[in-house]
């Protein structure tokens, strides 16, 4: 079983390459605007206008990428624990909203499942638990 610093430091490095590249990705080449992912993901419309919703994604992303980085080049990565909290809490709730949205007519919203939307579910649900594992090997303050 690895140490909370080993799990930490894990967590952080798929920050980096999972948060950049998909803030990468939003804040470069919004998902529907690309033209050769539009057959793999229905909903997705080619040449569609860029969305702000993109640049709040790409932003957010891009922020835990660069955090994570910062933290792995510190002397002491444990200090940023709290970025890894904030992504918890946020992730676990956008899982939450995509699960309510999914029930639809319960709440007069729906979102569309498809393999877009199933993909992005997935990734959040696992950084979310993968937080929660994290912040369970944090050592409790001594008294």
């Amino acid at each position: 079983m690895p140490t909370y610093t080993e799990a930490l430091n894990y967590l952080l490095y798929a920050n980096v390459g999972g948060a950049g590249a998909f803030g990468v990705t939003h804040l470069l080449i919004p998902v529907p605007a690309v033209s050769g992912l539009v057959a793999l993901f229905p909903g997705a419309v080619a040449g569609a206008p860029y969305c702000f919703s993109d640049m709040f994604i790409a932003s957010t992303f891009l922020g835990f990428a660069i955090t994570s980085a910062l933290a792995l080049a510190s002397n002491d990565p444990t200090e940023y624990w709290p970025v890894i909290k904030m992504q918890q809490i946020y992730k676990t709730i956008w899982c939450v909203a995509f699960l309510v949205g999914f029930a639809g007519p319960i709440v007069g919203r729906t979102v569309e499942l498809n393999p877009w939307t199933a993909l992005y579910f997935a990734i959040m649900a696992s950084y979310a638990l993968a937080d929660t594992y994290v912040l369970s090997l944090k050592p409790k303050p001594k008294k």
